[in-house]
């Protein structure tokens, strides 16, 4: 197993050189030496009820998944966990930062390490693409996250159209994507419910799995203050398993996804959190009078919140739908 982590190692410096000798020195930023990590069969979003929405256990390895929604519908935060999600389970981490907006602060609380993440601004679309190709074909990646399509259509580029460049490229990238671990993520701009997100239609018919999000309403502090966004994520294509499930998600200023509130919520769903006169009560705990004092409790109380987590995965394992074959 040793050898095949040091090939991987080997492989990805060497995409690094050829990345940087393609398009100059600096393009590429290696703040330190990563620890990959063989691949399974899907990398975990960070949140346990999309993990489960999506039939996988997460976003697909070997295979393209787009994330799409408007502004301030939690996509860069996704996109961020995603990478968090990556680097917990010691793999390799590559985000293609085409928006050319990468936000430490909110990656290092989304869980990414700075240290151990790559991250890479092309200055052309055609040069983003190509570092996605590169960076696929070594197969040496975890999560590689390009944010976004619509900041790629945004660069200067060679050709004409978007929509011609992205069918090009995708079907390359395609190609040398299938059995390598790498789970390969594009965000994407929505202006609006209904209509077809940037670049076409090339990255809607290649994605394996998409996901929208769609802000449902600010998240207020007792003083009025906006805090987050309470959003739903629905599954609306999926070529691995059933699609069309949904799920909502609270993404916090600061913290990411709210881990307690998915919890509350899942167990309210899955009948392990009873409401009763005296509040919302778990296994004989009550929790609070309503959803906010149950939150607050879970953050204060740890083995709670780890046991209600375990019985969830638990029932959520028991019933997971089948696949269907790819």
């Amino acid at each position: 197993m040793e050898g095949w982590h040091s090939d991987r190692r080997a492989n990805l410096e060497e995409v690094i050189r050829e990345l940087e000798r393609r398009f100059g020195p600096g393009i590429v930023y290696r703040l330190s030496q990563a620890k990959p990590k063989v691949g399974e069969v899907a990398l975990s979003t960070g949140s346990l009820a999309l993990d489960y929405a999506t039939g996988l256990g997460g976003v697909p390895r070997g295979r393209i998944t787009e994330i799409y929604g408007p502004d301030s519908s939690g996509k860069t935060t996704l996109a961020y966990q995603l990478l968090a999600s990556a680097q917990r389970d010691q793999g390799l981490a590559v985000l293609i930062d085409a928006e050319q907006a990468a936000d430490g602060e909110a990656m290092t609380s989304c869980g990414v390490d700075l240290s151990d993440l790559i991250l890479a601004s092309p200055v052309e679309a055609e040069e983003g693409l190509e570092m996605v190709e590169i960076l696929v074909r070594c197969g040496a990646l975890d999560a590689l996250v390009v944010s976004s399509v619509a900041a790629l259509g945004a660069l200067p580029r060679r050709v004409s159209s978007l929509a011609r460049l992205m069918s090009e490229g995708l079907s390359k990238i395609n190609l040398f994507l299938k059995g390598t671990p790498t789970a390969l993520v594009f965000t994407n701009h929505l202006s609006q419910p209904g209509q077809r997100p940037a670049g076409g239609r090339a990255l809607g018919f290649y994605a394996s799995l998409r996901i929208e999000l769609q802000a449902q309403r600010p998240i207020t502090r007792f003083d009025g203050d906006v805090v987050g966004v309470r959003a739903l994520a629905k599954v609306t294509k999926n070529k691995m398993a059933f699609p069309l499930r949904e799920v909502t998600l609270d993404f916090l200023e600061g913290k990411g996804i709210s881990h307690e509130g998915e919890l509350v919520d899942l167990g309210l769903e899955r009948g392990l959190i009873k409401k009763l006169p005296l509040g919302l009560v778990y296994d004989f705990e009550v929790l609070g009078r309503g959803r906010e004092q149950a939150l607050a409790f879970l953050r204060q109380n740890a083995a709670v919140t780890r046991r209600l987590e375990e019985d969830l995965r638990r029932q959520l394992m028991d019933t997971a739908p089948l696949s269907m074959s790819a």
